[in-house]
């Protein structure tokens, strides 16, 4: 990492940028896995809002957590509308 989670913030915000202001669930995706499967899943999360939730996630100025240490390693965003919170959950 050149700057703490550099490369894995500006992900998130990006993909915040773009994301459906609408309930449900969102993954942060790492590399592929092995022999070119699917993507690694990092951290799946629910929210009201899938756009303000991936910008709280990119607000973080030092790591606090495990997975905030583990931001850097994120490569793209995905989401899933639900109808609600609680369908997300």
């Amino acid at each position: 990492m050149n700057e703490w989670g550099e490369a894995g913030l500006a992900v998130l915000r990006a993909a915040a940028a773009h994301a459906p202001r609408e309930a449900g669930v969102y993954l942060f995706l790492g590399e592929r896995g092995f022999l070119g499967e699917r993507d690694e899943v990092l951290y799946v999360g629910k929210a009201a809002d899938l756009r303000r939730r991936p910008r709280r996630h990119a607000a973080v100025r030092a790591p606090a957590s495990r997975l905030h240490q583990r931001y850097d390693l994120v490569r793209r965003v995905g989401w899933e509308i639900a109808a609600d919170e609680v369908a997300a959950a």
